[in-house]
């Protein structure tokens, strides 16, 4: 695909153009990809976002999976 192709439909795609803009998903919706997502491993982005946003700047959240394990191994 050219350059020219994907700059003429990344413009027809962007803000109000897009088909989903302001939209949102249902809470059934939600549900049933939050479910298909269970079991399945992280990838290592949200690892290094972790330590981005957390570890890096030495807070701790209750919430996050990653900071309860960090504190858990030290």
């Amino acid at each position: 695909m050219s350059e020219e192709s994907k700059a003429r439909l990344s413009e027809m795609r962007k803000g109000e153009l897009n088909p989903n803009f302001g939209k949102s998903a249902s809470a059934e919706t939600r549900t049933r990809m939050s479910i298909a997502r269970k079991g399945k491993k992280m990838p290592s982005s949200r690892r290094s976002a972790h330590t981005r946003y957390h570890s890096n700047k030495d807070v701790f959240k209750d919430t996050c999976a990653y900071c309860v394990e960090d504190r858990q191994n030290t």
